[in-house]
């Protein structure tokens, strides 16, 4: 064998040893994190996507209820059980948050589930915005319905221009209602409900005498007003005392 030939083979093994070693550290290192907690079986993502996210626990002191002021979509949903809501959402990937860091997390995608306010617990996510509603809405309320007596919906989006709100009492939707600025009525089921009545909605202002075929639409603040006739006024959740304990935040 040439000197050439033995400096080859030299070579493989020195960097077989090398990429042995770096796989037992990467090894032990993997069952460390799954000793601690920061992976796990079901937890989604790869590795190191899994630590980032394990590293950065949202806070848990508990604070004073809040709420979104741009865009926002929730459900409210008739209990003082938020970890059966948590379990009937299906949310994955689940830590406890407080009000603050919870509404942060919604902010990137998540859904916050609220501790108890007055009866209720809210779970706030752009998941579920008023886009494609007949697709999906009607089927998520009549399966969180089977497991709460009342689950309102509600969604505005004054900038998209997208807005809605549903009722559902009992495991029965009632009310259902979808508007898109460009589109107009997306989704109506049942009949016009008294809160809507008492706030005018669905008529037209008779000053309004353009040739536009839609002369009268919702905005952020009346879904507000139509979702706190059928369960929380969200724009005075910061008058409500602080709840003992933090929400829950997750993925669906």
């Amino acid at each position: 064998m040439t000197i050439g030939g033995v400096f080859a083979i030299a070579t493989t093994l020195v960097l077989l040893g090398y990429g042995l070693l770096a796989w037992e550290h990467i090894v032990r290192r993997r069952r460390e994190a799954e000793a601690t907690g920061e992976i796990g079986p079901g937890r989604g993502g790869g590795w190191g996507t899994a630590t980032r996210a394990r590293a950065a626990r949202p806070g848990v002191e508990p604070d004073a209820p809040a709420f979104p002021r741009a865009a926002v979509a929730w459900l409210a949903l008739r209990t003082t059980d938020l970890d059966r809501v948590v379990r009937t959402l299906r949310l994955r990937t689940v830590l406890p948050a407080n009000w603050r860091a919870g509404l942060d997390e919604v902010a990137d995608g998540a859904v916050f589930v609220t501790p108890p306010v007055a009866g209720w617990v809210l779970a706030i996510g752009a998941v579920f915005a008023a886009h494609d509603v007949e697709r999906w809405l009607p089927e998520l309320l009549q399966r969180l319905g089977g497991s709460f007596v009342t689950v309102v919906w509600a969604a505005a989006d004054d900038a998209g221009e997208r807005h809605g709100f549903a009722l559902c009492e009992r495991g029965e939707l009632r009310r259902g209602y979808a508007f898109d600025g460009e589109l107009g009525t997306t989704f109506w089921h049942g009949d016009v409900t008294d809160a809507e009545r008492a706030l005018h909605c669905h008529i037209d202002d008779p000053r309004d005498r353009s040739d536009d075929a839609i002369k009268w639409w919702p905005d952020q603040a009346l879904v507000k007003r139509v979702a706190a006739a059928w369960s929380l006024a969200v724009d005075r959740l910061a008058s409500e005392p602080v709840p003992s304990g933090v929400g829950r935040v997750g993925r669906l």
